[in-house]
């Protein structure tokens, strides 16, 4: 494509920023009225503006449904509101199930059968099961299940939270009492469990050290293009406020991916986006200065490409192609062997046909235990422990790639739990001796919870970190040290 040059973000209205305007609705059976941009999700505006954290977010998308709440007594995933369609309405979050200091019959079914475990998708369970339940106080199994369809659940197996919600209709909402003797072997609340099921459990993306600052990803709004970043000192100039921009010239090691072999790619774009929503620069401050740049003031030009948006066309031939390192877009080749297949199924006692497809998950990105962490050659799933990586969901990615793209030695490092609150977590965070698996904990990222719009993103490095060798390069790093003269 020969389109003209295009700057800034090219994909909203080019005039001035979104003003904010107040919004009033009903949340937890309370009036509430709050000043902000309308197009806010719902999500970010309950977490980061009126700190309730007890709303998960697992997605951003309407995948995982971690962050449903009710709106006017439907559920909801708070990620795909906009604030504005809240405006009038009635709001009910984890925090709102529990009355005059009770927890609600289904937060108690929940503790007794065991269905919280990690605690990220509860809330959104419990919140999709009171929508049930007060539309059908008496459901059938199948109905539970269409109900809790939107919330996905990695722990349970689904079933403890099946079983909790059918229970609630039986009245069998605490777990039996064994009789004098026979208490071995019988089952017990979880210990940890009242945190979860009230919305309370602190995880890392729900508290913020004091003065922490803000960090805003700047993504393509083209789904394939080439860009050069302007002059970045001026656009920090005309922006009290911004303290710094990081671009792919601040990234050690500009490379991810799942597979150690195949990272493909880039922390941040390099000059070259190769679909919509690509992070290209991200933008540190004070959260009110960083939240009030608007895109078309971002120094970006943009020239776009005939994007490929099919395998098919990727395949045939496409120039120029995704990666240098594949000049024919096929990411990787492999080898199977296999017999006569006409044969087996002649000698086969019973052959069905038929088309059998699977829906597509990509779940390579959250989630991971620690045995997946470290890539799987060392098992530390055994060790109790290692549940405190667990939990992070989303925090602790692929560790390997995290150190590299930060430049970060790897060394045993112990996990901080949020100063704030150490009480719900009682288990030691500190990781097995030599272990790797929580190399990606020297950046800690972290989210105000309280009611103060300066809720933050930040990097922090605790006092257990290593002293790094000359190559390493931290976000902090990143901000003081010395910038490449083409880019600024």
């Amino acid at each position: 494509m020969n389109d003209p040059v295009h700057r800034g973000m090219g994909a909203i209205d080019q005039g001035a920023a979104m003003v904010a305007q107040n919004i009033a609705f009903t949340l937890n059976q309370v009036a509430c009225t709050v000043n902000v941009d309308p197009a806010m999700r719902l999500s970010d505006l309950l977490r980061d503006q009126l700190g309730l954290t007890g709303t998960k977010i697992g997605c951003s998308a309407g995948d995982c449904g971690a962050c449903t709440v009710l709106l006017d007594g439907h559920q909801v995933c708070s990620c795909l509101v906009a604030a504005a369609q809240a405006e009038g309405r009635g709001v009910v979050t984890i925090e709102g199930l529990a009355q005059g200091g009770r927890l609600s019959e289904l937060q108690r079914a929940f503790l007794a059968h065991g269905a919280a475990q990690c605690g990220i998708c509860t809330p959104g369970m419990l919140m999709a099961a009171t929508d049930l339940l007060t539309r059908n106080s008496d459901p059938s199994e199948s109905e539970v299940c269409d109900a809790l369809g939107g919330v996905l659940c990695r722990c349970t197996g689904y079933r403890k939270i099946i079983e909790a919600v059918l229970a609630v209709a039986r009245g069998e909402l605490d777990a039996p009492q064994p009789p004098a003797g026979a208490a071995v072997g019988s089952r017990i609340a979880k210990l940890d469990g009242l945190a979860k099921v009230t919305g309370s459990e602190r995880y890392g993306a729900d508290a913020a050290p004091v003065g922490a600052l803000w960090l805003r990803v700047v993504r393509s709004p083209h789904e394939r293009a080439t860009f050069r970043i302007g002059d970045l000192q001026s656009f920090k100039q005309r922006h009290p406020g911004l303290l710094d921009v990081l671009t792919a010239s601040d990234v050690p090691e500009n490379s991810f991916g799942i597979f150690p072999q195949v990272k493909d790619q880039p922390v941040l774009a390099d000059g070259h986006v190769r679909f919509r929503g690509e992070a290209v620069i991200a933008l540190v401050g004070e959260y009110e200065s960083v939240m009030a740049i608007h895109e078309a003031d971002v120094p970006i030009e943009w020239q776009p490409q005939e994007p490929i948006l099919d395998v098919e066309g990727a395949l045939r031939g496409a120039r120029p192609p995704l990666h240098a390192f594949a000049p024919d877009n096929v990411l990787i080749r492999g080898r199977v062997v296999k017999g006569n297949v006409d044969e087996a199924l002649v000698q086969a006692p019973h052959v069905t046909q038929g088309t059998f497809t699977t829906s597509l998950v990509e779940h390579a990105y959250s989630n991971l235990r620690p045995s997946q962490i470290d890539g799987g050659d060392t098992d530390y799933t055994n060790d109790a422990d290692c549940d405190d990586a667990a939990i992070a969901n989303g925090v602790v990615v692929r560790h390997g790639a995290l150190i590299d793209a930060l430049g970060l030695v790897c060394q045993p490092l112990a996990l901080a739990v949020p100063p704030e609150d150490t009480s719900s977590h009682p288990r030691s965070t500190r990781p097995p001796a030599n272990s790797k698996v929580f190399c990606a904990s020297p950046v800690i990222l972290w989210r105000n919870p309280s009611p103060s719009p300066k809720c933050t993103i930040a990097a922090s490095l605790p006092a257990v970190l290593p002293r790094p060798v000359p190559r390493a390069r931290t976000i902090s790093g990143a901000l003081s040290g010395p910038r490449a003269p083409s880019d600024r």
